[in-house]
């Protein structure tokens, strides 16, 4: 269970998702959990929906294509199902084209490359009946370059190959505004691909979404779903110490405050990635002393600019500053929170013990310590 908020780390950017309707991005590989996310939110077996296939870069998708495709939706109970797709661009901007799309309740964008939906559909009748669509409160969704067509930068859509993460084409349908959207994540060793686009542009989100992993939107958040895993590139982080974070199945992140969220709804208390504190010599002073909690004595001490805490015999914990009044522990994360008399000086202290299950990071119990007066 982490218990604090991320908010010291808090970006005043305008990330942000359509004020209706729902987007599922997944990261491209076999995660059921998001189509069946997908279905739901369409409909279910009522659902209407509309496949389009452009990314692969075939001319047509015949019946072969549909039976192999559309064989996860119809097992599902999904019948009204069809494709949609043209590379002309004067075709996608005319009125009978996009009629199928007035009435559907979902839309899916299959893999490939990213910059052929751009080329075929961006600024044109197509591009503004899918709009029209979430207005409705409907579902887009979509996994490999259908995940990365959803954001605002088109991450890896350089048609000379997809290693490039910046390439000649660099604007998506901006479903997430403000956002760049990488998937395949982590099985193709992308990670750090996403830290120089963020830093070159300090004005977007990052997100990459692993295999068997996926998101789901709906206004100002979105849910992990599957297996996998979702990284977080916050631009106030990258520029601070170059962190990113995991999030994973039933976390959630607030689009606004880029914050990051339990299933709960709590704010995760997240300190591996969290900005160092620098404190005066003074303040570093005043946290030093002999503190009791119960019959226990604890020492914290200062090795040059260090802080360091004893907590028994044998067991010596250095704190980290995130603030004057928060530090966290380096060995298992727990939480240190200074208490302050009237006159401002450090009084006592609040321990949150925590410590790792597997991925999981459960609280223990915490207690409450007094300084002593020297």
């Amino acid at each position: 269970m982490w218990l604090a908020t991320l908010c010291s780390c808090a970006f005043a950017l305008d990330t942000s998702a359509p004020s209706k309707g729902y987007l599922v991005i997944y990261g491209g590989g076999n995660s059921p959990e998001a189509l069946d996310e997908f279905i739901r939110l369409a409909g279910g077996a009522q659902a209407s929906v509309i496949v389009i296939p452009t990314a692969a870069g075939f001319q047509e998708y015949g019946e072969l294509f549909q039976q192999n495709y559309f064989r996860p939706f119809r097992e599902k109970g999904v019948v009204n199902i069809h494709v949609l797709h043209t590379m002309d661009r004067q075709i996608a901007d005319s009125d009978s084209f996009t009629a199928p799309l007035r009435t559907a309740t979902g839309v899916w964008f299959s893999g490939g490359r990213q910059w052929r939906l751009a080329d075929a559909y961006l600024d044109t009748k197509t591009e503004r009946a899918l709009w029209s669509l979430l207005d409705r409160d409907a579902v887009i969704g979509g996994g490999s370059a259908g995940a990365t067509i959803q954001g605002s930068y088109l991450v890896r859509g350089d048609t000379r190959g997809a290693l490039t993460p910046m390439g000649n084409h660099e604007r998506g349908f901006g479903f997430l505004k403000n956002c760049a959207i990488d998937q395949h994540f982590l099985n193709r060793n992308r990670q750090f691909d996403m830290l120089a686009l963020i830093r070159r542009h300090p004005d977007l989100l990052g997100i990459g979404i692993d295999a068997d992993a996926g998101i789901v939107v709906h206004g100002d958040e979105f849910r992990v779903v599957g297996t996998g895993y979702v990284a977080i590139y916050d631009p106030k982080l990258i520029a601070a110490n170059g962190h990113f974070y995991f999030l994973q199945k039933g976390e959630r992140f607030r689009l606004s405050t880029h914050t990051a969220l339990s299933a709960k709804g709590k704010p995760l208390w997240l300190p591996q990635i969290l900005p160092t504190a620098k404190l005066t010599r003074k303040e570093l002073h005043e946290i030093a002393g002999t503190y009791v909690a119960g019959e226990q004595r604890i020492s914290v001490i200062l090795v040059g600019e260090r802080v360091v805490a004893t907590l028994c015999a044998g067991d010596e914990r250095e704190l980290i500053p995130i603030s004057v009044d928060v530090l966290y522990d380096k060995v298992d994360g727990s939480k240190v929170t200074l208490h302050r008399n009237g006159s401002g000086a450090v009084s006592g202290f609040k321990w949150v013990v925590e410590k790792y299950v597997g991925q999981q990071l459960c609280r223990e119990g915490s207690f409450d310590a007094v300084k002593e007066r020297s």
